[in-house]
């Protein structure tokens, strides 16, 4: 997370707080954010894990949570059942253009930029084919997933062998 996630993320974990029992203070989420911002996840992140500790747990997710490893599988299924709960709640085909844009908003207001081209990509199928959308939704995710952990992993320098090359001479053989 970068410093200009902070007032996004305090909204977040204060709006979060809201819905849970034994929630922390605004000092206790400040320490959250202390910790969390020194770590390399990037705030969708960090949403989609505390979420996800909300909805399977249900309550405040712990510290250790969000240093647990990922599944990009649920985190897809996530990320599609809030495209489903929005479509489901604002989407009316008479009013498609303006219940597109109401949408767009709702998914920015609550932070989710990322999930918009999804939207646009998803959104026709989730009304028409809801299990092929959710199928194909969760495939595609993964596989960007995957494509991002390849992008970002450190490339290693080739490692050459001397005994493997040829001897080389000093350049003035006859060949």
């Amino acid at each position: 997370m970068k410093q200009e996630d902070y007032q996004e993320f305090m909204k977040f974990f204060s709006a979060l707080s809201e819905i849970v029992p034994n929630p922390p203070s605004r000092e206790g989420i400040y320490l959250y954010w202390e910790i969390l911002s020194r770590e390399n996840l990037t705030l969708n992140e960090i949403k989609n894990r505390a979420t996800l500790a909300v909805k399977e747990k249900g309550f405040f997710p712990l510290l250790s949570e969000f240093f647990e490893k990922a599944d990009p599988k649920k985190e897809a299924i996530l990320d599609y059942e809030l495209l489903r709960k929005l479509v489901d709640r604002y989407y009316y085909p008479d009013f498609a253009e303006c219940s597109c844009s109401i949408i767009e908003t709702k998914l920015k207001e609550i932070g989710r930029t990322d999930l918009i081209p999804s939207f646009y990509r998803w959104g026709a199928e989730i009304i028409d084919n809801p299990s092929y959308a959710r199928k194909n939704f969760v495939e595609t995710y993964i596989a960007k997933k995957d494509m991002e952990k390849k992008l970002e992993a450190p490339k290693e320098p080739k490692k050459i062998n001397i005994n493997d090359l040829k001897t080389l001479g000093d350049g003035n053989e006859n060949t």
